[in-house]
């Protein structure tokens, strides 16, 4: 049951919502036709913006906001077994499959904590040929709000190519600099591609060296 609290000269304020319904207001979307029960929404992750806009009748803004509420549901929770120990590792994790076969680039940032164990965080998306790297600040906040002591990034090259760019190079190189001079351990770069198993590493290539 669900009770309407109103300030005099003010909007309804919900006092007790469910989650599908605390999830509408964030898209700014009635959501027809999507679970409501929460155990099905990890099964929802698994789609693009395009199925989101398709099924559901989003626009393509509401659609990321339903994404990025979507990555968040996983994204605060440290994984309890340890993290992994070197490339083919990282890129074999279910993170990382989840965004290997995406028809747009998906940037991730694993953050590994003093105990060994991870979690990971949905940065940006892009297009499909590339994506945006958010201010490194911002990425220092988020390893110091999570309490890290190193972090993988992680992106998907949707064309199914996972040779290394030169703005691959260009922004790992810029990485590698500024986390020199923090106590944060930037551990490796990692490149998955569309449509099999392969991967590029830019530490195993000599692009991270901090």
């Amino acid at each position: 049951m669900f009770g309407l609290f109103k300030k005099e000269n003010s909007s309804p304020i919900p006092m007790a919502i469910s989650y599908v319904q605390r999830l509408q207001l964030i898209v700014g979307n009635p959501l027809v036709g999507f679970p409501k029960d929460i155990s099905k929404w990890s099964k929802e992750k698994e789609k693009s913006i395009e199925d989101f806009m398709k099924e559901y009748g989003l626009t393509t803004d509401q659609a990321m906001r339903l994404q990025q509420v979507l990555f968040l549901l996983d994204e605060w929770k440290w994984k309890s077994s340890s993290s992994p120990k070197n490339a083919k590792e990282w890129a074999s994790l279910k993170e990382a499959e989840e965004i290997r076969n995406k028809d747009h680039e998906y940037l991730l940032m694993f953050i590994v904590n003093e105990k060994g164990n991870y979690t990971h965080h949905l940065l940006s998306v892009g297009s499909e040929e590339e994506v945006s790297f958010p201010p490194f600040e911002q990425m220092k906040s988020l390893l110091e709000q999570m309490k890290g002591t190193a972090f993988v990034l992680m992106h998907n090259h949707p064309s199914g190519d996972a040779r290394i760019s030169n703005e691959d190079i260009d922004v790992t190189l810029q990485l590698s600099r500024f986390f020199q001079s923090t106590r944060y351990m930037f551990l490796d770069h990692i490149i998955v591609a569309k449509g099999g198993t392969s991967y590029s590493s830019l530490r195993e290539n000599g692009y991270v060296f901090s």
